[in-house]
């Protein structure tokens, strides 16, 4: 019994605590309430900045090589599949 009530007691404190985080916050958070349209504009061009740093452009032609491989490879499969019989079994 003694293990029950220490673990009861200590899940109680732990969800005061929380309790306690969560008012505290919400308190704090009305009192700083920030400017969604000043903000709009750093957060644009934040994500402008970061999209200069990723590769897509270079992977494009790439891609476009991949996807005319494959189209080959598709197609020289079929090739094969008619000219040679397939047999399967259940």
């Amino acid at each position: 019994m003694g293990m029950r009530n220490y673990k009861l007691s200590h899940g109680t404190m732990m969800l005061e605590g929380l309790i306690g985080y969560f008012r505290a916050y919400r308190s704090n958070s009305n009192s700083k309430m920030v400017d969604l349209k000043k903000l709009r504009p750093m957060i644009q061009k934040r994500i402008e900045n970061r999209a200069k740093d990723y590769p897509v452009i270079a992977i494009v032609p790439v891609a476009q090589d991949v996807l005319k491989a494959r189209t080959l490879l598709y197609q020289g499969v079929s090739t094969l599949l008619q000219l040679f019989p397939l047999w399967a079994c259940k």
